[in-house]
């Protein structure tokens, strides 16, 4: 993965919808807290669609490291 610009850019493209998602998860977290709900309701559907754009990100770059002979989490 090292020498792998493809991996590289998996790897960069996976860390920032992972960052997206958990500053989704922050701003319902505080939108909880001030019990706005309607922001929490919009935030929610916000979250459920960043975290599937995050898993397949995620999945993408396992399963593109697969092709380097590396199992996942390696």
């Amino acid at each position: 993965m090292r020498n792998c610009s493809h991996c590289d850019g998996l790897l960069h493209a996976a860390l920032d919808v992972s960052k997206a998602y958990h500053d989704l998860l922050g701003a319902l977290e505080a939108a909880n807290i001030r019990h706005d709900t309607e922001l929490a309701y919009r935030l929610q559907a916000e979250e459920t669609k960043s975290a599937s754009t995050r898993d397949d990100a995620i999945t993408a770059l396992r399963d593109h490291e697969r092709t380097h002979g590396k199992g996942a989490g390696r």
